[in-house]
């Protein structure tokens, strides 16, 4: 009877601490975010992963300044468009985002910079559109190609 009842306490336990924490985090976690487009018939998704965004530097806004300056952020985005994006070379910073990641609910403090460039290519009537995303670490976010 007591083995019985310890496998039901232990059963019971287990089942509120589940109930307590119910998301579980795998490899397979993703955040996705952030679409855009770089021309006609070409469409961008950020992707990152939850466990990579759990290794940046946390921050909060009330701590002071961030981990990582706007303007390292910027030199970084800028580097990465020169190497991954020659065809880019025209561009002009439009935007700048200080973004904070809120899902999951239990990843806090956890922030990126989000870099928003245009360009008007030649004989094009609509502009083209690129966003960096650089987290806290100084790492680029490769975006994904998406398939529409």
């Amino acid at each position: 009877m007591k083995q019985i009842l310890h496998k039901y306490i232990v059963l019971i336990t287990i089942f509120q601490l589940w109930a307590l924490f119910p998301v579980t985090l795998q490899a397979s976690d993703f955040i996705d975010f952030n679409m855009w487009s770089k021309g006609p018939g070409q469409l961008y998704q950020n992707r990152l992963a939850v466990t990579d965004i759990e290794k940046t530097p946390s921050w909060s806004p009330e701590e002071g300044a961030p981990p990582l300056t706007l303007k390292r952020a910027v030199e970084i985005a800028r580097d990465h468009i020169k190497k991954k994006n020659p065809e880019f070379i025209d561009y002009v910073i439009t935007e700048i985002k200080l973004e904070q990641f809120v899902f999951p609910k239990y990843m806090k403090n956890k922030w990126c910079y989000i870099i928003i460039c245009m360009r008007m290519p030649d004989g094009c009537k609509i502009p083209e559109s690129m966003n960096v995303l650089v987290t806290m670490d100084g790492i680029v976010n490769e975006p994904e190609v998406l398939k529409y």
